[in-house]
Formats: C-alpha cells, sequence, structure tokens
C-alpha cells in the first residue's frame, strides 16, 4: 500500500514506469519486411533512356568515267552541283562541300565582280572574254552552266599588273607569272589566274599580245531589188546573194572582202582556243586590235563590266555566225 501511494502521489514518475513498460514490447528495427512481388519479374516494365536518333549514312562522293565527283549533302536537303574536276583548281576542291547549281553561279558572280572591281580600283585595263563575253552579250550575264570565267588583258596592262601590288581578300588567291607580288600562275600560255581557295573555282586571265598581219575586212551592203536594177554574181572577193521578205519584196545583199594589214592583238596560240571556229590557225585566236578598243561599257548580271568595242565581230570568231543559238 505505502508503495502504491508513493507512485500515485507523484504523476511524472507513473507516466515514465509506463513509458519504460510499453518500449521494452516494441520490437528493436522499425522497417517491414519486403512483400513478396506476385508478379513475374520479367513482366514488370523497366524504366531505360530512349536510344539515340539513328542518321542514315552519307554516301561516299563517287567518280564518274571522266574524273568529275558526285557530292552528296549530309543533311540530305540539297542537290549537290557536280565537281567537274578539269574546270577547277584540283588542290582547293573539298569533296565534302555540297553547293547547289544557283549557290555555284553567285560564287562565280561575286569572283567576277571581285576581281574587276580589283582592277578598276587600279586602273587596269581588262575586257570579259570567251563564255564570260557570250553570256554578257546573249544572257545579259553568267551562263547558267558555266565551270569558270575569263578575262582578257592587252600586253602593256599585264604588264602593269604584275608590277603591281594588290592587296587580295583572303578567300582569293591571284596568280601572275613573272611578278614578285603573287604566286605563279598555271602556264606559260596562261599567265594569270584568280582562285577561289574555298571550291577551287577560278578565273581565267590572257595577256594579249600586238602583231601585225592580214585580216579580211568585209563590208555588206542590202539593195531592195524592187527598185534598184542590180546583176547578181560572185567573183574574187565580191559575193552577191538574193533574198525575198514576206511581203514579196526582193532584196539583194553585196559582200565585198578585202585583206590588208592591220594592228592584231591576241594571246598566245594554245589549248585554251580549241573551240575557235574562224581562227586564222588552230589553236590560234587573234583579232584586229580595233575590234577591242576602245573598250565599252557592257551588261554583267547586276553590274557594268568592259568589252570589246566590236563584240559581235570578236564573238563570231570564237563561236561562229549562229553564237546567239545556245548549244
Amino acid at each position: 500500500m505505502v508503495l502504491v501511494q508513493q507512485t500515485m502521489s507523484n504523476p511524472t514518475e507513473t507516466h515514465r514506469i509506463q513509458f519504460e513498460a510499453q518500449a521494452s514490447t516494441i520490437p528493436t528495427t522499425l522497417s517491414t519486411p519486403r512483400p513478396t512481388p506476385t508478379t513475374p519479374a520479367a513482366s514488370i516494365p523497366q524504366l531505360t533512356s530512349k536510344p539515340p536518333a539513328t542518321r542514315r549514312p552519307v554516301p561516299a562522293p563517287s567518280v564518274d568515267k571522266n574524273g568529275n565527283i558526285h557530292v552528296f549533302d549530309p543533311e540530305g536537303k540539297k542537290n549537290c552541283a557536280l565537281l567537274a574536276m578539269g574546270h577547277l583548281v584540283t588542290e582547293y576542291v573539298n569533296t565534302s562541300y555540297c553547293y547547289t547549281l544557283e549557290e555555284r553561279q553567285d560564287m562565280l558572280r561575286n569572283m567576277v565582280y571581285t576581281l574587276v572591281d580589283l582592277f578598276e580600283s587600279h586602273d587596269i585595263e581588262y575586257w570579259i572574254d570567251s563564255g564570260t563575253l557570250l553570256g554578257s552579250y546573249r544572257d545579259k550575264g553568267l551562263i547558267w552552266f558555266d565551270l569558270d570565267a575569263d578575262i582578257g588583258l592587252a600586253h602593256e596592262s599585264f604588264d602593269k599588273l604584275r608590277k603591281t601590288k594588290i592587296t587580295v581578300p583572303p578567300r582569293y588567291n591571284l596568280t601572275v607569272n613573272d611578278s614578285p607580288y603573287y604566286d605563279k600562275g598555271p602556264y606559260p600560255y596562261l599567265p594569270g589566274r584568280f582562285i577561289d581557295m574555298k571550291t577551287g573555282f577560278y578565273i581565267d586571265i590572257f595577256e594579249f599580245f600586238p602583231s601585225t598581219g592580214p585580216v579580211k575586212t568585209v563590208q555588206k551592203v542590202k539593195y531592195n531589188a524592187t527598185t534598184v536594177n542590180a546583176t547578181l554574181f560572185e567573183k574574187g572577193n565580191v559575193t552577191v546573194r538574193i533574198e525575198s521578205d514576206k511581203e514579196g519584196s526582193v532584196w539583194v545583199e553585196i559582200t565585198t572582202i578585202i585583206r590588208q594589214e592591220a594592228e592584231l592583238l591576241g594571246p598566245v596560240q594554245s589549248g585554251c582556243w580549241w573551240a575557235c571556229v574562224k581562227c586564222p590557225e588552230h589553236w590560234h585566236f587573234v583579232v584586229p586590235r580595233d575590234w577591242i578598243f576602245p573598250l565599252k561599257r557592257c551588261q554583267f548580271d547586276a553590274k557594268q563590266v568592259w568589252c570589246p568595242s566590236n563584240t559581235v565581230e570578236y564573238l563570231t570568231m570564237l563561236y561562229g555566225d549562229t553564237f546567239m543559238t545556245p548549244q
């Protein structure tokens, strides 16, 4: 009785005794065992990361029987232009660089713009030549399938180029034979070249040397045969031709050809001129000086450039009477 009364008389002590009695019955480990799964392990979905998307392999560049290279776009978004290796400086060709036909045209145009600006800013007289001249006259710009460009300089202008140090944009390289300022040009017969070092595109720069020699001077006179009496004949250097038109008129054309000595200009005889239709000698393009000078302004896409004064005769010598018809 005394013990019970003492305990009851101290509530705090009573609570302590009750807590210790309850604590002795609690397990020392509080975690409960993991339940045994009822679903087979193989059927439990596993959380895994998504595999990376695989990109289709890019075909390797292929070479055709002519040595041209077909390039493929790694992104599969472009139709890559053919790399025509015969019209590229091979050391600068990157077979992994895909550009479209339109992009090629833009790069060639910009090359022409850049080079003529450099020449004009240094008072170096030039004219666009060959296919570049044909494109200017016939299409007012670059021919869509052109692969390079051409520029001509008279000997005195080319000598000035040799002695003039021109700062060229870092993308390009100007090569000139016999100059202390530039790398050597590609060949003795082709003493200058302007190269795009990103693509291998180039502009050929020809040196035209003076000479004298016989040339044919052609004069044509046309008469309306319904009002003028004319004798039709062909003898020696005179040709008479008769034509009729839709209105019923009859025309007589008299052509007189005279050979005379003249001042000439032309580059070194070479295979660069293999396609010349009316050249006096095989691979030798030479024209009267007054077919070139004085130079005249002409249109080349968005830019005014310099062209020969008698562009029609110049192009007829190179490409024949049908030069206005695309081949």
